[in-house]
């Protein structure tokens, strides 16, 4: 069955609206629309000195809005704090090369395909850092960074690195986040 002009018009009719891009953008009150609730598929690396692997899951991430900036929840994070993280905005706190090689890192290259119509790089996005360091028989230091390219698409880059006196374990995380309440593909 051939499909003509009307099919393509209504299939461009049907598709959510282009969203805005955060170029720019520096105010949080430009920004408070980011909080609630995202999800995607995390891209997860786990390197050592005798092991390296990759895998992925579906992941929820809730982000909340405070006069400092955002606050920042995972399950992996919640396990490590028992709360939200605060992230700050951070100018430029990764450029592309940093975020191309935390992406290659991961097997997660299509998703700068996914971001690439953006207007600017990530440089010049709004962009979210939190870190946190956890003491215990491991010492565990984590810093995620939140990097805004559209009001609907957000990058997640989690690095972690793990200590104990038997092992060393470095871990990288990165996720293309949409809203939970948004549709898939």
């Amino acid at each position: 069955m051939t499909r003509g002009p009307f099919f393509l018009c209504a299939a461009l009719a049907a598709s959510p609206a282009a969203a805005d891009s955060l170029c720019g953008v520096t105010d949080m009150a430009e920004l408070s629309g980011l909080a609630g609730s995202w999800q995607g598929l995390e891209h997860r690396s786990f390197e050592s000195l005798d092991m390296s692997r990759l895998d992925e899951g579906m992941v929820g991430v809730a982000l909340a809005e405070t006069p400092a900036g955002l606050t920042f929840e995972t399950p992996v994070l919640l396990d490590m704090t028992d709360e939200a993280l605060l992230a700050n905005l951070v100018p430029g706190a990764l450029d592309v090369d940093a975020v191309d090689a935390l992406l290659e890192t991961t097997d997660h290259e299509d998703a700068a395909d996914l971001l690439s119509d953006t207007p600017c790089g990530p440089g010049d996005l709004p962009q979210f850092v939190a870190s946190v360091t956890v003491s215990a028989e491991i010492e565990v230091e984590a810093r995620v960074t939140v990097i805004a390219y559209f009001t609907d698409r957000l990058l997640s880059v989690v690095e972690m690195t793990g200590r104990s006196d038997e092992a060393f374990l470095y871990v990288t995380m990165t996720t293309l986040l949409t809203r939970a309440d948004q549709a898939t593909e």
